[in-house]
């Protein structure tokens, strides 16, 4: 494998991650946020 592809893909592999990781924190901080409005357990949705 070429460096210059491996580099690409290196880089592709950790804005996934980033992303995947961001968007869970933003939907648990959703459900927590909603939570503390209505005073109820998060569900699942």
């Amino acid at each position: 494998m070429p460096l210059s592809e491996r580099i690409i893909l290196d880089i592709v592999f950790l804005l996934s991650g980033y992303i995947f990781e961001t968007s869970i924190k933003t939907i648990c901080f959703k459900h927590i946020l909603a939570a503390l409005k209505t005073d109820n357990l998060p569900s699942l949705s």
